[in-house]
């Protein structure tokens, strides 16, 4: 503020000193005569005063207001004759003129009267449009008639109004309802004449008003002008110069717009009933190059509070309001040359005023500046960074929460996360941004944002992101390469993790975050991204197995689930040299290519994807799986465990035909049941990735051999029964019993011994695993709890149980369930339809 100050003041002084002051150590007071030429346009001045001083010339310009011009400078002997012409300086007739000498704060003469002009060589009239209610009488005056007498031409309709002459005045009184054109001329010179056109309003209303209703309209302008008055719809009745002045209404405003620079309209509005009617007198000119300026700039107002701000400049005296970004903060309107602001309600609103002759001026208005909180601060008050980069800049003081007043989005985009402002570079450039806090106070920060060189610049595949939460997508970047995040304004809602040329972004909670990538070159660019909610989260895709690793040479295959759809495609491949991928159905291929890694991002949808991890070994050292035996045939009803052997952590990855045996892994086993006749391919798969198959052949029970592992009996016990048989404690599923091999697992498991019955079940069958890790799968038949779901787990897969209801009649008991846990949620096996009442598919 110090520093505008400081120009304004050597500006003041340079176009003082330009005006010839000379200061003087003592003045005496100028005296002014006016002296009319015979053809009454040329008026000789004389000054009288100090010697040698700089005269200073004051007049009225018609339509432009309050002028000043440099006449020269006195003589010797303290004298300055010269002639000027009216019309070439627009003087106003009968206006108040007078001269300054020693500069525009000189010594100042007494006002005179400005002679009117009466050449018959300029004929003219001081208005072209009246608005009369009956019975009312107003004036015309006629210019430049000379020694000529004027008369009435004509009158278009005579029992509107009676028009009567005397000297260069014409009267006009309405004596009916209804519009007529008046033609005057000069006696003697029938070529020389003019006209205007009077309107007699159909009532006893008022005339409308009008925010301005004699102005100057420069080429290319639109000047909006706002009717008051009648029935608020509106209607142009006469535009007595179309060709000049052009008119257009929307509701309540007018907008006057022109592409000449010379000639005058008188415009006769009416409100639709014709009770009411005004006249807007409109001159197009030449556009200004005078600043329209301000009395006080971007002043602050407490709530209610009213303020009037002077207006000057422009070359003229009428003025109208261009824009008001918030009227609901601050309300503004032009009074004179004054623009009174009233505030509304906290915040900041930018007003933007113009001069009839072109010239505009903005300010800031803040409401309510001291808020409860103090002063408000910012970490720093200016700030510079790169095209693409992101800076943070902390807010303290005032009352939170705190707001942006205004944001140059052509240049920065700025954003809040609680009192940390983000200020995001989008192009070179300098511009203020307000913040502000909700208790009023508001502080500028000055932001400058540079170019980020000549090196390859970096782009994105997409620039905006708008993912829900949850979701996973893949951007892939172009550049020079070595890429990095520089920075992001809220990690809270997304994070972006990159892998070699592409970005993943990970939505974590609903909001808005600026995430600066840049490269080795210093180039940067911003990844816009918006998360919301959705309608219940988001689905991302799943896989099995989770970290799949692949030797060279070798093919894998992954099991994928979930998504908004089974439909699913690969977004990225961050190292396509590691591994080629391909999408089956809901299988993911992964060929090895070279030892490495890279991360596939497969979707369902573009705001369905997730990422996972391939690793690619040497063909040599990937460690091999092995299934003993991988054939085998087997009756209904037999239980059978082959022996697993390699790298470790197994996991069934797929069962073609699980209607004819279930399956189950524990350690280094996998258990097998056989359901019914028939085959089916057993695919088992270990932790790096390499995977091996059992086939197998079930054949229709033959009597006397219902089971490998004993004979199968009816006890009526319910599955999930824990029963205490001799000191060992087993769960009965579907009267087999499977034996826990320590307290740990029994524990670890979910189980509790408050729920544990002594009973005799010696004649049951043993199931194919025993519970001897409290990390491993439950068993089939069981009733598990995941988040608010609980579900059955059998062969196929898990059922859902929709309501207590279906529960407990299907078998279901409370001590029954248990949590799942981490295996659980991992296995293979898909989620079935919701549990219906009796289920078929619960063994009871």
């Amino acid at each position: 503020m110090r520093q505008y100050r400081k120009i304004v003041g050597v500006m003041l002084a340079v176009f003082v000193m330009a005006l010839g002051f000379v200061p003087q150590a003592k003045a005496m007071t100028p005296t002014l005569s006016l002296v009319s030429k015979a053809d009454g346009d040329q008026v000789e001045i004389t000054v009288n005063g100090d010697a040698n001083a700089s005269v200073i010339f004051f007049y009225t310009k018609k339509d432009y207001g309050s002028q000043i011009v440099s006449l020269g400078t006195t003589s010797s002997s303290g004298s300055l004759v010269t002639t000027i012409s009216s019309s070439s300086y627009g003087i106003v007739g009968n206006s108040s003129v007078y001269v300054a000498t020693g500069g525009v704060n000189g010594s100042k003469s007494a006002a005179t009267t400005w002679p009117n002009l009466n050449t018959a060589g300029n004929f003219s009239l001081n208005q072209t449009g009246l608005a009369l209610t009956l019975n009312q009488t107003s004036s015309i005056t006629a210019y430049n008639a000379g020694g000529n007498a004027i008369y009435v031409a004509s009158n278009s309709n005579p029992p509107v109004a009676n028009i009567n002459i005397s000297g260069n005045q014409i009267s006009v009184t309405a004596i009916g309802y209804g519009s007529t054109v008046v033609s005057v001329c000069l006696v003697g010179n029938t070529s020389t004449c003019a006209s205007f056109y009077v309107t007699v309003q159909n009532g006893t209303a008022q005339a409308l008003t009008f925010s301005v209703n004699n102005l100057t309209v420069t080429p290319g302008q639109s000047v909006p002008v706002t009717i008051s008055g009648g029935t608020g719809t509106y209607t142009v009745l006469n535009n007595s110069n179309s060709s000049v002045i052009q008119t257009s209404i929307n509701g309540s405003v007018i907008t006057l717009s022109t592409t000449a620079t010379s000639g005058s309209s008188a415009i006769t509005v009416c409100s639709s009933n014709m009770n009411s009617c005004g006249i807007i007198n409109a001159t197009a000119g030449s556009t200004s190059t005078t600043p329209l300026t301000f009395s006080q700039n971007n002043p602050s107002l407490s709530v209610g509070q009213s303020l009037t701000v002077g207006l000057s400049g422009g070359s003229s005296s009428t003025y109208y309001i261009s824009n008001n970004s918030y009227p609901t903060v601050v309300n503004a309107v032009i009074s004179n040359s004054n623009l009174v602001i009233t505030a509304n309600s906290t915040g900041s609103s930018t007003i933007t005023v113009c001069s009839s002759s072109g010239a505009c001026g903005s300010l800031i208005v803040t409401v309510a500046y001291t808020s409860n909180g103090g002063t408000l601060q910012l970490s720093q008050t200016s700030i510079s960074l790169l095209v693409g980069q992101v800076l943070s800049v902390t807010v303290s003081g005032g009352t939170s929460p705190y707001f942006l007043g205004s944001n140059s989005g052509a240049i920065f985009q700025g954003s809040l996360n609680g009192n940390i402002l983000s200020i995001s570079g989008i192009a070179a450039g300098a511009a203020d941004l307000n913040v502000c806090s909700s208790g009023g106070a508001c502080v500028s920060l000055s932001v400058v944002v540079n170019s980020s060189g000549t090196a390859t610049p970096i782009s994105f595949s997409q620039n905006n992101l708008s993912l829900n939460t949850g979701a996973v997508s893949a951007v892939t970047i172009t550049g020079a390469g070595g890429y990095y995040v520089s920075s992001s304004s809220n990690t809270n809602v997304a994070t972006a993790q990159i892998n070699g040329n592409t970005i993943l972004v990970s939505a974590l909670a609903v909001g808005n975050t600026n995430i600066s990538i840049c490269q080795s070159g210093g180039q940067c660019s911003i990844l816009f991204v918006t998360v919301s909610a959705g309608a219940s989260g988001v689905s991302v895709p799943t896989f099995i197995p989770t970290s799949p690793s692949v030797g060279v040479g070798q093919t894998l295959s992954v099991t994928i689930s979930g998504g908004t759809s089974s439909s699913y495609y690969i977004s990225a491949n961050t190292n396509p040299a590691a591994a080629a991928l391909s999408i089956s159905g809901s299988t993911l291929t992964v060929s090895g290519l070279s030892v490495g890694s890279t991360v596939a991002v497969v979707c369902a949808s573009s705001n369905s994807c997730a990422p996972v991890t391939i690793s690619v070994s040497s063909a040599s050292t990937a460690a091999t799986l092995t299934i003993n035996p991988s054939n085998k045939t087997l009756n209904v009803g037999d239980n059978f465990n082959a022996s697993l052997s390699g790298a470790g952590g197994y996991s069934v990855y797929s069962n073609s035909n699980n209607t004819v045996a279930s399956t189950q892994i524990s350690g280094s086993t996998l258990g097998i049941k056989a359901l019914s006749a028939g085959s089916s391919t057993i695919t088992v798969c270990q932790s790096g990735g390499q995977c091996s198959s059992l086939s197998l052949i079930v054949n229709a029970a033959s009597s006397g051999n219902q089971n490998n592992s004993g004979s199968q009996n009816s006890s009526g016990v319910p599955s999930g029964t824990l029963v205490n048989d001799k000191g060992t404690i087993y769960l009965v599923v579907n009267n087999l019993k499977y034996p826990f091999a320590s307290m740990k697992a029994f524990t670890g498991l979910g189980y509790s011994l408050a729920n544990v019955i002594k009973a005799d079940i010696s004649g049951m069958a043993l199931g194919i695993v025993v519970l001897n890790s409290p990390t491993q799968i439950h068993p089939d038949g069981s009733w598990i709890v995941s988040g608010k779901v609980v579900f059955y787990v059998s062969s196929a897969g898990y059922v859902p149980v929709p309501t207590w209801d279906i529960f407990l009649k299907n078998g279901g008991q409370a001590k029954f369930i248990v949590k799942a846990n981490a295996a659980d949620i991992a296995d293979s096996r898909p989620i079935l339809p919701k549990m219906t009442e009796n289920d078929s598919r619960i063994i009871k």
